[in-house]
């Protein structure tokens, strides 16, 4: 069994073949891993590059790093790994390839200690590879440093990133509510939401703590069958906040969420050919209707009126049709752009 350390900060980093990268995740904390406030677990999942060698290299030198392995795939799986290790009383997540503040996430421990609060969640910024750099456009969300334990509050925050790395737990929300990650892509859909329910008392910080790498490459902007999972997470989160004792507004929250980021998926995004995108519509269909959502749907002024209808008639084809109009039209905007300039 693993004794736990009153206010240390467990944070977690999964990776798999990220030897480019871990320098600048890992180095940030000597100072805080050298004075014994924060504790790091990396989490090799079947790395075949020199990640390995690079950190027993530090841990040679003397840095305190602890290195276990996951030999499930995905980072899921990966992170609960971590957990299971973690030996602190507040958690936070880093993937590798990104960078976050160590001081900005003990300020936040010693917030949530004064406060009681059992979650907090800060700002991010993205990096993309031309060096260009922009902020979270709801950054507008975490302005208010009062603590949050309304549902009201909990739906606005609903609206930010629901990603893992964003945010500092306490041991005791994830312990008491049995929280952990599944399997597959947009695993921090349901780890995220869930934990937002969950949460007695949120805090927030407005300042940017972390950057977010953008890679053409990376597993979500990947084309293909993965993305089929997005309405089997949104119904794991929705599963989990009703086994918490969730109400109609939060449920009606999480299935118009999930309908408007499954469409954002299939129209907006060239993640999917066509027959995986009427295998996703399907599931979207089967998702609203498994929870009783067709009231949500109709009402909803996040999806296209074209959309709905198509939904609520259960005909994937016309979502399809209407996805080449709106890449027509997006197509016709951006040349008429261009003969004008």
């Amino acid at each position: 069994m693993i004794t736990r350390n009153q206010g240390l900060l467990s944070v977690i980093i999964p990776f798999r073949d990220a030897e480019r990268f871990l320098t600048s995740a890992v180095l940030p904390f000597r100072e805080s891993l050298l004075d014994g406030s924060v504790e790091l677990i990396l989490v090799d999942n079947d790395s075949s590059d020199g990640s390995i060698e690079l950190i027993k290299g530090y841990i040679e030198e003397g840095l305190p790093l602890r290195l276990v392995t996951s030999h499930q795939a995905g980072p899921g799986p990966a992170r609960n790994t971590g957990l299971e290790h973690a030996r602190g009383d507040y958690i936070a997540f880093l993937d590798a390839d990104d960078q976050v503040q160590p001081e900005g996430l003990l300020a936040l421990c010693q917030r949530m200690q004064s406060s009681g609060a059992d979650l907090a969640i800060f700002n991010h910024c993205r990096l993309y590879p031309s060096g260009r750099v922009s902020n979270n456009r709801r950054s507008d969300l975490l302005e208010n440093r009062t603590p949050i334990s309304d549902l009201e509050g909990k739906l606005r925050l609903l609206h930010n990133f629901n990603v893992a790395w964003n945010k500092v737990y306490s041991r005791s929300l994830l312990d008491t509510n049995g929280l952990s990650f599944p399997s597959g892509i947009y695993e921090d859909v349901p780890w995220s939401i869930s934990c937002l329910y969950a949460a007695n008392r949120i805090i927030t910080e407005p300042a940017v703590l972390y950057t977010y790498r953008q890679h053409p490459s990376s597993t979500l902007k990947k084309q293909g069958k993965p993305h089929m999972v997005l309405p089997d997470q949104y119904q794991l989160a929705l599963d989990c906040c009703r086994r918490l004792g969730c109400d109609r507004d939060w449920a009606d929250a999480l299935i118009e969420r999930g309908v408007a980021h499954g469409l954002l998926v299939a129209y907006e995004r060239t993640r999917l050919n066509k027959r995986h995108r009427m295998q996703l519509m399907r599931k979207l269909i089967r998702y609203i209707s498994e929870n009783n959502g067709w009231r949500v749907v109709i009402g909803s002024d996040r999806i296209r009126p074209l959309q709905r209808w198509a939904l609520f008639l259960r005909m994937p084809i016309v979502l399809e049709l209407e996805r080449r109009r709106s890449n027509r039209q997006r197509k016709l905007v951006r040349k008429l752009k261009n003969d004008t300039t």
